[in-house]
């Protein structure tokens, strides 16, 4: 082995910091600077950095698994071939977690004003309690215009406090700035978070977060990027929102949409989400709010992976028709559809309803549907993107009685369930854009499917769930708040869509049509977004 060679240099400087430390470290009076720097020295032991051993934790593997509802197709003609993808997060794994950069935003526009504002401070509150430290908050406000009450900063004991008391300057005045909301919201994601915790000692100013919180101004990908969004009305204006949820999207922070009362635009806060992989709910009551901070700061904390993308590949003489409720994108360097997922918490499971053409095959020949690879990062080992695989095939049959009875009836009611609930969106979507005409259209040709489905899997819920697509008919002018651009439709009835906006004023809904509109469409959101 080599020996190590110091210089008298190198040597002089070493005893010269050996005595510095002995001074140091003097009991009694005060340090060597004076009294006031046992208080400066107190404040560095609390705040030194210590290096240990980071514990071996295993790779996170999800499982990825199909089922099809009938393992037998028609060999001598073209049929329609319904699969359900599972995809289920491992539980109770008990690991740590990276940090999150969580911005609130919330909005206090005159319709606030009351129980709705005081409901919102009270689960900002919590949601700022449920933080871990060196978690980073950030918050929004948006009325006439939007404003950020705290930039964005590492929590601690100091920035808890200083968080609650910008929460409780939140007042209730003015319109609605939905989209300036969002403008600074990312503005705050792309700020290195500030830490109270270690002001400037000549300044007093918050001295910036080191690596490991930003890098180049883009999302870190070991730090989980989160806005929470409380919106109870219409946007002034809508025109710049679409571009905005494009670049959370971009840098994967997903957007929790939450729709309190019975006037906001649901199709507009579920798209927020639905374009950054984030979650959407319906909240109608104060008290409600405070729930489901919680449960997004747990889901935040409970995250095990993230960019998840599911590829297929299709086989010989198989067509993609759709992935129920969901965009596909065609992927030409690898050959495939994608569809994006988003990030998966312990415990959960998320399912996708794939409807196939499948041409005719030789009898008894095996069909290759698809490849299926799902990819995915792994957020606590920090290991870069996972992957999992799969393939799914049937078998052709010219058995007519054998097809029958190969039917699993599970996976079918579950392929009506969605369409359903697909139908459901698009008929609102279409209502929202002012293409009234269209989307009677569509309603009544889901509803009259669904009801025949519903006889031919025996399944009374389905029935249900038309009766309630059903009785949104009345409702739907009032949804058309000013006309947008058409809406096109594809969820699988035939081609519908594709007219001109009807420009005429909403008609305004009873508490009851309202509240009935907002159940519908979360549920049916949810269902497809589980």
């Amino acid at each position: 082995m080599q020996r190590l060679n110091r210089s008298p240099r190198i040597l002089l400087l070493l005893s010269a910091l050996a005595l510095l430390g002995s001074a140091c470290d003097r009991t009694g009076g005060g340090g060597p600077l004076g009294p006031l720097d046992v208080d400066h020295a107190d404040e560095r032991d609390n705040t030194k950095l210590v290096e240990t051993e980071r514990p071996y934790v295993a790779p996170v593997d999800l499982d990825l698994d199909w089922a099809l509802a009938n393992a037998l197709v028609p060999a001598d003609k073209p049929s329609e071939l319904v699969a359900r993808i599972r995809i289920e997060a491992p539980d109770k794994l008990d690991l740590p977690r990276p940090p999150a950069r969580v911005v609130l935003v919330v909005d206090t526009s005159a319709s606030m004003q009351g129980d709705a504002i005081e409901g919102a401070k009270a689960a900002a509150i919590e949601l700022v309690d449920s933080l871990a430290d060196d978690d980073s908050f950030s918050l929004v406000v948006f009325h006439s215009q939007a404003q950020t009450l705290m930039s964005a900063t590492l929590i601690g004991d100091e920035s808890r406090a200083a968080a609650k008391a910008q929460i409780a300057k939140m007042q209730a005045w003015g319109t609605t700035d939905l989209a300036g909301g969002l403008g600074l919201a990312l503005q705050q994601l792309s700020t290195a978070p500030a830490s109270m915790a270690t002001p400037d000692p000549k300044t007093g100013e918050l001295a910036q977060a080191g690596p490991g919180m930003w890098v180049s101004n883009g999302p870190d990908p070991q730090v989980l990027e989160r806005v929470v969004l409380l919106g109870d009305g219409v946007p002034n204006d809508a025109a710049p929102i679409a571009s905005l949820a494009q670049q959370f999207a971009a840098r994967g922070a997903a957007i929790t949409a939450l729709g309190y009362g019975l006037d906001y635009d649901e199709v507009l806060l579920a798209s927020l989400a639905e374009q950054t992989h984030g979650q959407f709910r319906f909240v109608e009551k104060p008290e409600a709010v405070a729930a489901l901070f919680r449960e997004q700061v747990l889901h935040i904390q409970r995250t095990v992976a993230s960019e998840l993308r599911l590829g297929m590949g299709l086989g010989p003489g198989i067509t993609l028709i759709e992935v129920v409720g969901h965009t596909s994108q065609w992927n030409p360097s690898l050959g495939r559809n994608e569809v994006a997922l988003g990030s998966m918490f312990e415990g959960q499971t998320q399912e996708l309803i794939v409807r196939l053409q499948v041409s005719p095959h030789n009898d008894g020949a095996t069909v290759e549907l698809s490849d299926l690879e799902l990819s995915f990062n792994d957020v606590y080992t920090g290991t870069g993107q996972r992957f999992e695989r799969s393939f799914m095939s049937a078998l052709a049959s010219g058995n007519v009685q054998a097809i029958a009875a190969g039917r699993d009836i599970e996976i079918a009611r579950a392929g009506a369930h969605a369409r359903t609930d697909a139908a459901t969106l698009q008929v609102l979507s279409l209502a929202r854009a002012g293409q009234l005409d269209e989307a009677k259209a569509l309603l009544a040709e889901a509803v009259s499917w669904a009801k025949d489905s519903s006889k031919t899997l025996e399944d009374d819920k389905l029935w249900t769930q038309a009766e309630k697509l059903a009785a949104l008919e009345p409702e739907l002018r009032s949804l058309a708040r000013q006309a947008r651009q058409p809406v096109v439709t594809n969820v699988g009835y035939g081609p519908v869509g594709g007219g001109q906006p009807q420009p005429f004023p909403a008609q305004p809904s009873s508490p009851a049509g309202a509240r009935a509109v907002k159940s519908v469409h979360a549920d049916a959101y949810n269902n497809l977004h589980n």
